[in-house]
């Protein structure tokens, strides 16, 4: 019923385990009152750090992806099972070598599943050559939205103005405004505001303009940015833009949740 010097039998203490894994401390700790069991969140919380590692086993499909312990300043690697979605381990940095002695230690592995990293590539190529690598969807889409989004900027002064929408008095939306049919929204806000007198607009022109001058003026991006008060990566971004219209790409082209 319990082990030596034990103060719960082993199936409380195998309940109480459970519901902390379940729901952590405080969440666990008011289920359990409800059940007549009175124990405190620090309790379950030891019980659950007192539990040994799960056994990590065959793994043959792993994600590899970094995670910030301190943002900034320290990375750590969290290892998952693709198979069940289950972290199966943490290395404690971000490294090549690391991630190749963890491959060498866990051998079976044929497929990493990994961000864009070149340390990670070059971890698995040296510890699983056999092992086929593959994107995650999160970086692939990151990546196609971050190359689609600089190349309209870089040849948004070749785009063509739309032509303007005709509708007969008796039409309640515009042809373009249907169903599945995303109008494009180059010379109007969402709402119907004109681009030129939309407050974000008008304000991105003013910051710039006012920028600008005290660059021209061989002003510091600190002193700007006390001067203007805005935050010194504002400055900076305003005074690196060769126009206004690069910073108007992403202020005329917002939609709410219900524009689609």
């Amino acid at each position: 019923m319990a082990r030596r010097y034990a103060r719960r039998t082993t199936l409380l203490c195998r309940l109480l385990e459970l519901m902390a894994l379940a729901l952590a401390g405080r969440a666990a700790s008011r289920l359990l009152k409800l059940l007549g069991v009175q124990v405190g969140r620090d309790t379950l919380i030891g019980l659950v750090r007192a539990l040994p590692d799960p056994e990590i086993g065959q793994v043959t499909v792993l994600g590899v992806d970094d995670f910030s312990k301190k943002r900034g300043h320290s990375y750590a690697t969290l290892m998952v099972n693709m198979e069940t979605h289950q972290p199966i381990d943490v290395l404690d940095e971000r490294t090549a070598g690391a991630l190749e002695q963890w491959l060498r230690e866990h051998p079976g592995v044929q497929m990493i599943c990994r961000d864009r990293a070149g340390e990670y590539a070059t971890g698995a190529r040296a510890g699983a050559p056999d092992a086929t690598q593959v994107a995650d969807r999160f970086h692939l889409f990151q990546n196609l939205c971050d190359a689609v989004e600089k190349t309209v900027i870089a040849c948004r002064a070749d785009l063509r103005e739309p032509e303007p929408d005709h509708c007969d008095p008796g039409e309640k939306e515009p042809a373009g405004h249907q169903l599945g049919d995303a109008p494009m929204r180059d010379t109007r806000i969402w709402d119907g505001t004109p681009v030129e007198d939309c407050r974000l607009v008008v304000r991105q022109r003013e910051r710039y303009a006012a920028v600008q001058e005290l660059v021209g003026r061989d002003w510091t991006i600190s002193a700007i940015a006390r001067k203007l008060r805005l935050d010194r990566r504002t400055v900076r971004k305003f005074a690196r833009a060769e126009t206004v219209e690069d910073l108007l790409v992403k202020a005329t082209g917002r939609s709410d949740v219900l524009s689609p």
